[in-house]
């Protein structure tokens, strides 16, 4: 059990902490109306959604890097090689 899902069940937090960090945001708002949630419970809902997304991004640096790439070869110094099409 991670220290987000730790955290979330001392608080009874009545969402998974798979889908606090996976639904679309639509879904994520529309699923916490549902509940009457106390300001600690919401806030660390939101933390752990906001570490979850970091996470997320964080673990796709190579496909960052690589449209940076593609830009700039199209964009920038690789400008001069398709000039002449």
């Amino acid at each position: 059990m991670t220290r987000d899902e730790k955290r979330a069940r001392a608080l009874n937090v009545p969402i998974s902490v798979d889908d606090i960090i996976n639904l679309p945001m639509d879904e994520f708002n529309e699923r916490l109306s549902k509940f009457d949630l106390s300001e600690a419970q919401l806030s660390l809902i939101r933390d752990i959604r906001r570490r979850g997304k970091n996470k997320v991004s964080d673990a796709t640096p190579i496909a960052k890097i690589f449209i940076l790439d593609v830009r700039e070869f199209f964009l920038g110094r690789g400008e001069s090689s398709h000039s002449g099409r």
